[in-house]
């Protein structure tokens, strides 16, 4: 998934509470109390929150694997083996790669989150409240783990690692669906 969706879907999960609880009914209106099970907002919240009805199998198996850092990371190890035999670029090991991705990982999800809540107070969505931006602890720290482990299914990283790139990415697509199973247990908005 998107890093920038997923940073997004923070955002606006945010946005959406801060609509809802700064919007009073008028006058002589009962307020409409949500069941818990419908999102109030069904069109944000279709293909953002784990477990809705409308979320495809493969979007919650892969939901914590970053699209955009795996784009960055496989660049970063092509023009690694092409510059190979370079001394200036002899520290940038596969550990090295590895490392500096993991972290760049929730960098970005962090980037995309705050970006769309800006967004976001810009157009009005949460006009009136005094929220402010939540930092999606879960989702940085589920995209990091998710990439690491998927990270190692690249080839050309090791030498003769073959049969640990084939674990990996089964690995990465289990730890993905798992993070999503937990994130719904422990109700991370």
């Amino acid at each position: 998934m998107s890093l920038t969706r997923l940073g997004s879907a923070a955002a606006r999960r945010q946005l959406d509470g801060a609509s809802r609880r700064d919007s009073a009914p008028a006058p002589g209106v009962a307020p409409y109390d949500f069941p818990a099970h419908v999102p109030p907002t069904p069109a944000l919240a279709a293909h953002t929150e784990t477990g809705t009805e409308t979320e495809k199998a493969l979007e919650q198996l892969t939901q914590f694997i970053p699209a955009e850092t795996i784009t960055l990371f496989i660049a970063a190890v092509s023009a690694r083996e092409a510059l190979e035999g370079q001394t200036w670029v002899a520290w940038l090991t596969s550990p090295v790669l590895i490392a500096i991705f993991t972290l760049l990982t929730p960098l970005l999800l962090l980037l995309a989150g705050y970006a769309t809540f800006r967004e976001g107070r810009r157009k009005g969505q949460a006009a009136g409240s005094d929220v402010s931006f939540a930092i999606p602890w879960f989702d940085m720290c589920a995209s990091a783990v998710a990439f690491a482990i998927w990270s190692l299914a690249v080839p050309g990283l090791f030498a003769d690692a073959s049969t640990m790139q084939v674990i990996a990415a089964f690995a990465a697509l289990f730890v993905s669906s798992l993070l999503s199973q937990i994130r719904r247990i422990v109700g991370v908005r």
